[in-house]
Order: C-alpha cells, then sequence, then structure tokens
C-alpha cells in the first residue's frame, strides 16, 4: 500500500495479519453489535399494538430496535459501469476530493494514469496482483487502523477476472491453463460459473458492509433483458451476477459522453431507464454533466443538491441509447474445425 504522491514502491499486503478466522470474525461482531448493557424488555400482552420503545433482545444475534435520525446510513455504496474512456475513474477522483482519506485499489497500476494526468494525488493505492490478497485487504480495511471514510474498488470486472483464473487453473500454471483457453480446450463447467459467482459475492457483499463510502467501477457490456427478452447495457460481469449486483449498491450509475453540438460532455446518469441498469436511492435520479461525489454524500445528508443546468435536462430528455445484442458465444472447438 502506498500514498500516491511521490514514487515509493507499492507496499504487499504481507504485514495484515491472516491468521483470523471466519469464526472469530463472527464472534467479534457479536460481541461488538450487541450491546451487553441492553436490558431485554418484556414485550408487553398487547405487543402487536404497542410500539417498541426500546431495543427488544430476541436472541445474541437478533435485536428490534425503533428507527430514529441517529440510525440513518452515513455512507453510501455507487456501482458506476460505462465504456472505456467515460469518465468513470475522473468520477473516482471526486470521491478523492471529497473525503479525508480514501484506499483506490485497481488491478493494473496504469488505471492510475488517469488521475495522474489530473493532477489528483493524497490518497492510498493498492494494486492486486493476485486473488489471494483479496482476504488480507478485507481485514485491512475491516479493522481501519489507517481511519479510512473512502474505499475505491477500480474495475469489478478485473477482479472478476482474477477469481475466475483462480477458481479455472487448478494445479496447473497459469500459462498453461491460458494457452489451453486461448485454443479453445479449456471450458467453464456449470459448476465452474457457480463459484465464481459465490467467489464474487463473498468478496463483494462484505466489503459493502464495511462503515465507509464505496465506489466501485466496472466496463459495461449489452445483453438480453431476461424479462423482456430486448438488449440492455449492464455491468460486464459474467453469469446472473451483472442483474443481481444492483441489489447491493444504493447507487448503480451509469458514465457516459454525450455529444450536443458544438460542445461535448461527460455524463453520468442514475434516471430509470429501459435499456441501461441503473439505480438512485438517494432520489437524484437525473443526468449530471462533470458528476462529482460530494453531491451523492449532500443527497445523502439531507443537504442542498445544486439545481440541474438546462443543458443537463435536455441530455436527459434525449438520452437515447440503442444497445446491440452481444455476439453468440463460440460453439465447442470440434464445431468449430468442421
Amino acid at each position: 500500500m502506498a500514498k500516491r504522491s511521490l514514487p515509493n514502491p507499492v507496499q504487499t499486503l504481507s504485514e495484515v495479519p491472516t491468521t483470523e478466522t471466519i469464526e472469530e470474525i463472527q464472534t467479534e461482531r457479536i460481541t461488538t453489535e450487541v450491546t451487553p448493557e441492553v436490558t431485554p424488555e418484556t414485550p408487553p400482552e398487547n405487543s402487536l399494538e404497542a410500539p417498541i420503545t426500546t431495543p427488544l433482545v430476541i436472541s445474541q444475534t437478533l435485536m428490534i430496535k425503533p428507527r430514529s435520525v441517529e440510525d440513518a446510513i452515513k455512507w453510501i455504496n455507487i456501482l458506476d459501469h460505462g465504456d472505456s474512456g467515460s469518465g468513470k475513474t475522473i468520477f473516482a477522483g471526486t470521491m478523492i476530493k471529497a473525503l479525508k482519506k480514501v484506499l483506490y485499489v485497481a488491478f493494473d497500476e496504469q488505471e492510475l494514469l488517469t488521475l495522474d494526468k489530473a493532477k489528483i494525488t493524497g490518497y492510498d493505492h493498492i494494486i492486486i496482483k493476485k486473488y489471494e490478497d483479496l482476504w488480507p485487504l478485507y481485514l485491512l480495511l475491516r479493522k481501519n487502523q489507517p481511519g479510512y471514510d473512502g474505499f475505491v474498488l477500480d474495475g469489478l470486472g478485473d477482479f472478476q477476472q482474477e477469481a475466475k483464473d483462480y477458481e479455472l487453473k487448478g494445479d496447473d500454471q497459469l500459462a498453461a491453463f491460458m494457452k489451453a483457453a486461448m485454443l479453445g480446450d479449456k471450458r467453464m463447467f456449470l459448476q465452474d460459473w457457480g463459484n465464481l459467482l459465490e467467489m464474487t459475492r463473498h468478496f463483494v457483499v462484505p466489503m459493502l458492509k464495511l462503515p465507509m463510502h464505496k465506489l466501485v467501477t466496472c466496463i459495461s457490456e449489452p445483453d438480453e433483458d431476461p424479462k423482456t427478452g430486448k438488449p440492455k447495457i449492464y455491468p460486464g460481469l459474467q453469469g446472473s451476477l451483472k442483474q443481481l449486483i444492483a441489489a447491493k449498491f444504493s447507487v448503480v450509475a451509469y458514465s457516459y459522453i454525450a455529444h450536443w453540438p458544438p460542445n461535448t460532455y461527460w455524463c453520468l446518469t442514475t434516471q430509470p431507464h429501459e435499456s441501461i441498469l441503473t439505480k438512485d436511492r438517494t432520489r437524484l435520479c437525473r443526468v449530471i454533466i462533470n458528476p462529482d461525489f460530494q453531491m451523492f454524500i449532500d443527497a445523502l445528508e439531507g443537504r442542498k443538491v445544486r439545481d440541474q443546468t438546462d443543458i443537463e435536462k435536455k441530455l436527459q430528455q434525449t438520452l437515447i441509447v440503442r444497445p446491440q445484442k452481444s455476439k453468440p458465444k463460440v460453439q465447442e472447438s470440434n464445431q468449430r474445425a468442421k
């Protein structure tokens, strides 16, 4: 892990203790989340009618509490997908500017070139080289001794590729696996796709539960909407995860470049659209030119967000997307040989 300022070497995650077990994590979560001083309230006879005014302990891990203003969610999870070069990394740079201490995770240091050219520095970064590095990374963020208030995962599709390589290479050398895959002799079976889905879930879901702002970027990819049968733009993920992933995020945004002669605009939209996977629990639901992460923080915390400009309203009214259907999958190698 390194501070993105001077050309210091990237520190590996080997110093992060990895001896912590799942059972220890669960035990700690139970002891920290359930306050021992809480006295269980005996439900009154007419408990179906009487509101709960103090925490009601059901079990060691289950508690019913009245919802108050103090319980409001204090961080936001955003998934931003779009074509390469559509402004996703620059949007991540606005998160770095908006927060005090951000950890930027990428799978290729070339991803940071955009931030370097924009002169955005002062953030910590880690380059993931192999899938096994994700566990100590998770422990680092879970304990959060550095005090991060923001976390960027640049390239969810790259993460899934790392998981795919890890899952399929088995005891073979990775080079041999890549050769077989390129020649069409290595295929993913149904169990492999299921394992890949679970590996992605088991990393992404716990990460999104951490108490800090999160921004995840992903390349877009057209596919068939399983409900309508029409082409739709999704995050470029494998299998059903491209449709299911939206449920884990507060905001699913789509970054794109809009041409309104004589100008060109870097845009982000969260408005509902039949041809794009989007979602917005902050209720902004609009097209934003030169999007700023601070806008979503303001919306989350109930502060006034700037009014939409005239050109943003025009772009929102004229947003037309015609995704092309993805190419049919290549048939078996023996069929191709024919």
